[in-house]
């Protein structure tokens, strides 16, 4: 018998007995010989909630959901982290994960709204927002999700509730193109408003680079029309 083999059976061994503890440090031992299996880190979060050490039991859970994303087992990852948010549910880390995994899986509907969920809670309390925190999450949002309008929208108007307007008017910029290009007038006017009411609250020079960032989208839209005839 292999030493995970012997460590497992000892601790699902302590565990009929009821002695947490000692399955405990087994599965710390079995986790020494395979570090990088996630069912293990799930199983010892399963471990730890019989113990009702919920800090510990989400710590092992999220290894669990890294380690099962690393070989694309996405499926299982998305189990992990509900069962994360089961634990602690405004759990923001988890909820912003969940967001990425059901991106991967292509589940965009899913994963902009736990996005947007996401953004309204980092922006609840606005004394604990950092701008500098907010925009590497908004762009790697935007990456995950490049089709969804109204998300785009809204990390547009979280950027602006951070101060960061001139990324916000950047975002409005490319939506106002888009929808222009695909013939939605009423979303445009919508944009090119949301658009104007921030250039009110700059200065001169902030406004005139808003003009150039909008004159720079139309043109890479242009451009790209004329690559594709």
């Amino acid at each position: 018998m292999s030493k995970s083999s012997q460590l497992r059976n000892k601790a699902q061994t302590f565990l009929k007995k009821g002695k947490i503890s000692d399955a405990v440090e087994a599965y710390k031992k079995l986790l020494q010989v395979e570090s990088r299996n996630p069912n293990l880190y799930n199983e010892l979060g399963d471990i730890y909630l019989r113990a009702e050490d919920r800090m510990q039991a989400v710590a092992s859970f999220e290894k669990a959901v890294d380690h099962y994303e690393k070989v694309a087992l996405y499926n299982n990852a998305v189990a992990v982290c509900k069962k994360i948010l089961r634990v602690v549910p405004n759990r923001l880390e988890s909820i912003y994960k969940l967001g990425e995994l059901k991106a991967k899986q292509k589940f965009t509907g899913e994963a902009s709204n736990l996005f947007i969920r996401y953004f309204e809670m980092i922006t609840a309390d606005e004394a604990d927002v950092r701008p500098e925190m907010v925009l590497p999450k908004v762009e790697a949002v935007l990456e995950l999700v490049p089709e969804d309008d109204e998300l785009h929208a809204r990390s547009a108007e979280l950027l602006t509730q951070v101060g960061l307007k001139i990324a916000s008017a950047e975002i409005f910029a490319r939506l106002i193109v888009r929808s222009a290009g695909s013939g939605d007038a009423d979303k445009t006017d919508q944009y090119r408003g949301k658009l104007d009411l921030l250039r009110e609250s700059l200065s001169a020079d902030e406004q005139v680079r808003i003009d150039e960032i909008l004159a720079e989208c139309i043109e890479s839209d242009d451009s790209s029309g004329a690559d594709g005839e």
